[in-house]
C-alpha cells in the first residue's frame, strides 16, 4: 500500500530557510575574518593568535550544532530558528560592546601568550559562534519535507552555507576590514542576524 508523501514547506518558506543559511554563513566568516583584527591590540596577529581564534570558533561551532540539533529533535518551529538568529545577533552585540573589557583583562591577567590569545577567543567570540552553529542543523531539520529527498536539502544547504562563508570570507578581509572600524562591522554582522531573525519568527508556524 502507497503511503502519501509528507507535504513539505511552501516555496517561501523554502527560499528563507535558504536565504537565511547563505547570510549566516557569510556572517559567520565575517565575524572570524574581523576577529583577529580585534584580538590583534591585546594579543597581538601571530599565528598563535590565528590559530587560537581559528580552533575556538569551530568548537563553539560544533557545540552549537550539536544543541541546534537537539533542539530542533525536541522543538522544532521557524520561532526556534528565529531564537537561535537572535542568539548570534545579540552575541555580536555584546561582543562589540565588551571585547575591550574582555581584551583588557586578559593582558593583565595572563601572562602566557598560548593561554591569552585562547582565553580571549573564548570570552570574545565564543557566545556568538556558539548560536551561528545552532543554525544550519535547525534550519535543515525545518527543510527536510520527505526523507525520500533528505540528502539532497542536506547537500543543497550545506552548499549554500559554504558559499556564503566563501563570499562572506572576502567580502571581510577584502573590502569591510579595508573600509570600516571592528565595532562596526560587529554591529553591523548583529542587526544583519537579528534582522534575518525578525524575518524567520514572522513566518511563524512548526514548518
Amino acid at each position: 500500500m502507497l503511503r502519501p508523501k509528507r507535504q513539505g514547506p511552501d516555496p517561501k518558506r523554502n527560499a528563507m530557510l535558504e536565504l537565511t543559511v547563505f547570510f549566516s554563513g557569510a556572517l559567520v566568516m565575517v565575524l572570524e575574518m574581523v576577529g583577529a583584527r580585534v584580538l590583534a591590540p591585546y594579543v597581538g596577529t601571530s599565528a598563535i593568535v590565528w590559530t587560537s581564534l581559528i580552533g575556538v570558533v569551530l568548537a563553539c561551532l560544533a557545540l552549537g550544532a550539536w544543541a541546534g540539533g537537539r533542539m530542533a529533535d525536541r522543538h522544532l518551529s521557524r520561532r526556534g530558528l528565529a531564537l537561535a538568529l537572535a542568539g548570534a545577533g545579540l552575541g555580536s552585540a555584546l561582543t562589540a560592546l565588551c571585547h575591550a573589557l574582555v581584551g583588557q583583562w586578559v593582558t593583565e591577567g595572563i601572562g602566557n601568550l598560548y593561554v591569552a590569545a585562547v582565553a580571549a577567543a573564548v570570552g570574545i567570540f565564543a557566545l556568538p559562534a556558539f548560536f551561528f552553529g545552532m543554525i544550519s542543523p535547525y534550519a535543515i531539520r525545518l527543510r527536510i519535507g520527505s526523507v525520500d529527498t533528505a540528502g539532497a536539502t542536506v547537500g543543497r544547504l550545506y552548499a549554500l552555507s559554504t558559499a556564503g562563508s566563501i563570499l562572506g570570507t572576502f567580502l571581510g578581509g577584502f573590502v569591510l576590514i579595508s573600509f570600516f572600524g571592528s565595532a562596526s562591522i560587529l554591529w553591523g554582522v548583529a542587526v544583519c542576524m537579528l534582522a534575518l531573525s525578525l524575518c524567520n519568527a514572522a513566518k511563524g508556524g512548526t514548518i
